[in-house]
């Protein structure tokens, strides 16, 4: 019929989307003896904002929905923060500190640093992370010995995701001393975690 009339005749009297039909059917028309050949759908791409799998959150978005099922009815929302630990202080005959702190509204800790000062020739051991919680929940993965050093004020990719405290919870953080210190001899630790609050 194209060859007498032209394709663009054929378009003009049967319509382009007839046109198409009639050779999508051609197309599909299975050679007399064979099984017609099955139809491949192509899955849908995802949602825009979604990532991995179709309907799974990004992992930040997962840490802020877990955070806002904390949050009260109402509020001014999320406000930056700086939880301080209580002091402490290796001597000769303190080798293990535990330092607590007791937010007095919800907080999500993000990043704890650790202060080390060191007062005599003996001051020289290495101070080390046993254990930090919230309430009874553990944010360590397993018991052993961090360095501290590794939460200085200057150190880098230390950001944490813990669990949000509420207020009254008690936060601890516990440190031992490996290596004996001789009196007059001191180190002194101040420790505290940055974050955010409700409220």
């Amino acid at each position: 019929m194209a060859d007498y009339l032209g394709e663009d005749e054929v378009g003009d009297m049967l319509g382009d989307d007839e046109v198409g039909d009639y050779l999508g059917a051609v197309a599909r028309r299975p050679p007399p003896g064979r099984r017609p050949m099955p139809v491949v759908r192509r899955p849908a791409p995802p949602a825009r904002g979604q990532a991995g799998r179709a309907g799974a959150p990004a992992p930040y978005v997962q840490l802020a929905r877990a955070f806002d099922t904390r949050r009260p009815e109402a509020g001014p929302g999320l406000r930056g923060f700086f939880m301080p630990f209580t002091g402490g202080q290796f001597t000769s005959v303190i080798t293990a500190l535990t330092l607590t702190a007791n937010p007095q509204r919800r907080f999500l800790g993000q990043r704890m640093v650790i202060s080390i000062g060191r007062t005599g020739a003996t001051a020289t051991g290495v101070v080390s992370v046993t254990n930090l919680t919230v309430g009874v929940a553990p944010q360590l993965v397993n018991f052993g010995n961090m360095p501290a050093d590794a939460f200085a004020a200057n150190a880098f990719g230390t950001d944490l995701a813990m669990d949000a405290a509420n207020s009254g919870d008690t936060v601890t953080l516990q440190l031992t001393l490996a290596g004996a210190l001789t009196a007059p001899d001191v180190i002194n630790i101040a420790a505290g975690i940055f974050g955010e609050s409700i409220g």
